[in-house]
């Protein structure tokens, strides 16, 4: 059977993507507060740069809670650290021409999800375990997944 190509199962929608310099306000709209997963840090030509999950915003705490007023919220100087400053820029992508069965181990070993890139390192869309378990049980794949999901039957 054919393998799953990685566009079957890609997300394209509601991917949260900020630019390098802009501020980690960015990240908390004030009537929404931070949601988790990851955010894509981009260039000015939405190339991918890095990334910053709630894991790189702890580190960036853990030092001392010198950020915080008496109440407890974030202070002013917090907010405008810009994203290239907290970015991890090891992160794990993949590429448009590749399948399923290529990027699962990978898949597996990913903080939350991995980015799809173009040849050109642009940003296009993102895989997750959440995203693909959803697909599996919510809108069945094509009869190709048997091949790309060995030992699922």
């Amino acid at each position: 059977m054919k393998n799953i190509h990685i566009t079957e199962i890609m997300n394209q929608d509601e991917l949260r993507i900020i630019g390098e310099a802009d501020s980690l306000e960015e990240l908390f709209p004030l009537d929404e507060g931070y949601s988790e997963g990851i955010v894509y840090v981009v260039d000015g030509e939405n190339r991918l740069k890095g990334t910053i999950s709630s894991k790189d915003i702890m580190n960036l705490l853990s030092p001392g809670l010198f950020f915080m007023d008496s109440e407890g919220r974030f202070l002013d100087r917090f907010r405008k650290i810009r994203a290239k400053e907290v970015m991890n820029r090891e992160f794990r992508s993949t590429g448009l021409d590749v399948y399923l069965s290529e990027v699962l181990p990978d898949l597996n070993d990913c903080p939350a999800s991995m980015a799809v890139c173009d040849k050109a390192g642009c940003l296009v869309g993102e895989i997750s375990r959440e995203s693909l378990l959803n697909r599996l049980f919510l809108s069945p794949l094509p009869a190709a997944a048997d091949a790309a999901l060995p030992g699922i039957n």
